[in-house]
């Protein structure tokens, strides 16, 4: 039962399957032609229990397709339930692939966008929509945080900046140190060791992403209450987790291989190739 309802709800969330091959390839046509949106972010509702052939559209995000899932029990792996969570959002999800040893997702919090808002073509509203990914170290009470907000964004003042070029995000500048507007050269041992106040500026072109220290962590995450996330990283791992943030895929995939389903991939408005 829990695997029937695990695998129903990432149907769901891509939105895309049919419960068994197509005998009919004008009807199946027709029926993937109504599921494959022109939006890829956003997904029609499936009826419960629709599961067997899985689709694979030409693309899920932005500049990327569908991939295995990672198990859930690796360390710094986001749940289904998460995952489904961020999805519901309707934007590209930024992920990191590189996560500092003894890392783990603690927290993660959404915020969609007002039910009437007006949204682009991207997902997004005015203000939103925003999620919070926190990743903590238990023993060394060390957090960061990925975040994404649609918009109302604005810079920080800080002390040090150090330029960073991202393959997924393009160019953003990591800051840290008092917020005094100076914007000085840090030294490579301020690199390599924890620095107050550290987070990048805003990248992208909406939504936006950046990565938050443990100071953001606590204030926006637990309220300042919490005994949690007393140290952050360095400017080093921030560096490193930035580089490697790729769009969040749908796991779906790999169960359908696991369990001998047909798969399909979308070749064009009119074509759909069985690859599997």
């Amino acid at each position: 039962m829990k695997l029937s309802r695990f695998l129903m709800s990432f149907t769901v969330a891509l939105g895309l399957g049919f419960s068994e091959s197509p005998k009919n390839p004008a009807l199946a046509q027709a029926q993937l032609s109504e599921a494959y949106l022109t939006n890829p972010l956003t997904a029609p509702e499936v009826a419960l229990g629709t599961i067997g052939t899985a689709i694979v559209a030409d693309q899920i995000s932005p500049g990327a397709g569908i991939a295995f899932g990672q198990p859930a029990n690796q360390p710094g792996t986001l749940t289904p339930k998460q995952q489904a969570s961020l999805k519901s959002l309707g934007i590209a999800i930024a992920v990191p692939s590189f996560i500092p040893a003894g890392y783990t997702v603690s927290k993660v919090e959404v915020k969609p966008c007002p039910a009437n808002a007006p949204r682009s073509d991207k997902g997004t509203c005015r203000f939103g929509p925003q999620y919070g990914i926190v990743y903590r170290n238990a023993q060394q009470d060390r957090c960061f945080a990925i975040e994404a907000t649609g918009g109302g964004i604005g810079g920080v003042p800080a002390e040090y900046e150090v330029k960073i070029n991202t393959q997924l995000l393009g160019e953003t500048s990591l800051l840290f140190g008092q917020q005094n507007g100076e914007f000085k050269t840090p030294s490579s041992q301020q690199l390599n060791s924890p620095q107050p106040n550290l987070l990048t500026d805003w990248a992208g072109v909406g939504p936006f992403y950046r990565i938050s220290g443990a100071e953001v962590v606590q204030k926006s995450y637990y309220k300042s209450a919490s005994t949690q996330c007393r140290n952050t990283i360095t400017p080093n791992e921030a560096t490193k987790i930035v580089r490697s943030l790729s769009w969040l895929k749908s796991p779906l995939l790999s169960f359908s291989h696991s369990l001998n389903y047909p798969v399909y991939k979308h070749q064009g408005s009119k074509s759909w190739k069985q690859i599997k």
